[in-house]
């Protein structure tokens, strides 16, 4: 399958789908740990427990952040314009040989109609070395990029 022949709207659904899951088991870990660090009103409370509790505190605003990043990723996702492309931009997919990636949000590795893909941030060092770039052009790394 080229890059030609991605049906690029699918493939949005597919990472807005990949991301809400992450976003999901992230949620049930806040949830766990929360609810394993209250004491219950039976239970003695000593100094371990009051301890635990305020771990628990800081673990939970750190998964809040984790979470709030997760829904930006999610709503950037949600609005991504995956129209075609003649450069590489936000909303292009491309490829550097049997890799491809979907420019725009940067994501760990999704499946999508049977393939393969990950995602690449605008802030992501190498998306400066291809903003711009047409297909079959070479990146920095003199490798050809696929655009569409």
């Amino acid at each position: 399958m080229s890059t030609q022949d991605i049906d690029k709207e699918m493939l949005k659904a597919d990472l807005v789908k990949h991301l809400k899951e992450q976003a999901d088991a992230n949620s049930e870990a806040v949830a766990l740990e929360s609810h394993e660090a209250q004491a219950t009103e039976t239970d003695e409370v000593d100094v371990d427990d009051i301890s635990h509790e305020d771990e628990a505190g800081d673990l939970h605003a750190m998964y809040q952040e984790t979470d709030d990043r997760q829904q930006e990723l999610i709503t950037t996702a949600e609005n991504l314009d995956v129209s075609a492309k003649e450069t590489v931009e936000p909303g292009a997919v491309v490829s550097f040989g049997d890799e491809v990636y979907l420019v725009g949000v940067a994501v760990s590795e999704f499946e999508s109609q049977g393939r393969s893909f990950s995602g690449i941030s605008t802030d992501a060092p190498i998306y400066d070395g291809i903003s711009g770039k047409r297909a079959a052009s070479s990146a920095p790394f003199d490798a050809p990029v696929s655009c569409r």
